[in-house]
């Protein structure tokens, strides 16, 4: 799971790329007479190279240096903004804006809903505790050991079980205030490379945010060439610990390939739970160790078959 998020992170993208296992047509290296693709290529350049000098803060310089190139040579066109702009929108059109019973209005309609609301919660589930362990772990917040407290205890009584807690309360309140989903990213890696370790970076990072109400305009001329490229490099630096995985054992081989593959084959953490999920309990029974898997995994794992049956036949 680890790997695979990291491997996510270095394909990232402004903006929804399509499901490459779902289109006829195969990746293939960029045509280099693109703009956009010579300053994202000049900016992951610039980025491993200050890595290399054993720059601080070498990603967020990439970002800086790739935006002034775009700036400097046009690619990237200042936006053109007016006070007001600057003013934090108002949460009067979706505070609380809540249609329940407009939501279960239609009884013939209420599988398809339940579905869509099964999708949404195991997709916010799994991506989340995805990041958390991909990007604890690197940080050196979360180990295996904080894994197995999460398995085998009760109540709220591990640093996961606060982390996922705590998500769990602010994606509801983001959903009350009608905003995005509020919720952990596998971006957080480009700060846990950058060094952020402790309690004190998120919050620095908090009142980043706070002052973002405020100067987000700003953020458009930042060109998604340059956050391309930064994480790029956040996907070199984190991947390492690949070399955990003992390939040489198919029990544990099978599953965790398609964990790794199938997160940026299909651009979702969830998708690579999932796979993992699924393979691990099938390499179990057919090793004849169907009693050594937890009744919890089982009930996900058809959670997650029920998930992509039902997708299958919409």
């Amino acid at each position: 799971m680890t790997e695979g998020v990291h491997v996510l992170s270095s394909t990232l993208r402004e903006g929804r790329i399509e499901q490459v296992l779902a289109k006829d047509v195969l990746p293939s290296l960029a045509r280099f007479n693109d703009p956009a693709t010579l300053l994202a290529v000049t900016g992951l350049m610039l980025t491993v190279l200050m890595l290399l000098l054993r720059w601080r803060g070498a990603i967020l310089l990439g970002i800086l240096a790739t935006t002034l190139i775009g700036l400097a040579t046009g690619m990237v066109r200042w936006p053109e903004l007016a006070l007001r702009d600057f003013l934090p929108p108002s949460l009067g059109p979706t505070l609380f804006q809540l249609d329940l019973a407009g939501l279960f209005s239609q009884p013939d309609k209420l599988a398809s809903i339940l579905a869509v609301i099964l999708a949404f919660s195991l997709s916010d589930t799994f991506d989340t505790i995805g990041t958390f362990i991909g990007a604890g772990r690197k940080a050196g917040i979360f180990d295996r050991h904080d894994d197995e407290k999460l398995r085998s205890g009760k109540g709220i009584s591990s640093k996961l079980d606060r982390a996922l807690f705590s998500d769990g309360i602010a994606t509801s309140i983001g959903a009350l205030l009608g905003t995005s989903n509020v919720t952990s990213y596998v971006e957080s890696a480009a700060g846990i490379s950058a060094g952020g370790r402790t309690g004190l970076t998120s919050v620095f990072t908090a009142l980043f945010f706070l002052l973002a109400l405020f100067v987000a305009p700003l953020a458009l001329i930042i060109p998604a060439s340059a956050t391309a490229a930064a994480l790029i490099v956040v996907g070199i630096l984190m991947i390492s610990s690949i070399g955990e995985i003992n390939w040489s054992d198919p029990d544990e081989a099978v599953a965790a390939f398609f964990t790794v593959v199938m997160m940026p084959f299909t651009y979702s953490i969830a998708n690579g739970v999932a796979a993992g999920f699924i393979f691990y309990v099938l390499t179990r029974i057919v090793r004849g160790e169907a009693r050594k898997v937890h009744a919890l995994m089982y009930i996900v794992t058809v959670l997650f078959l029920a998930n992509f049956v039902i997708g299958a036949l919409k």
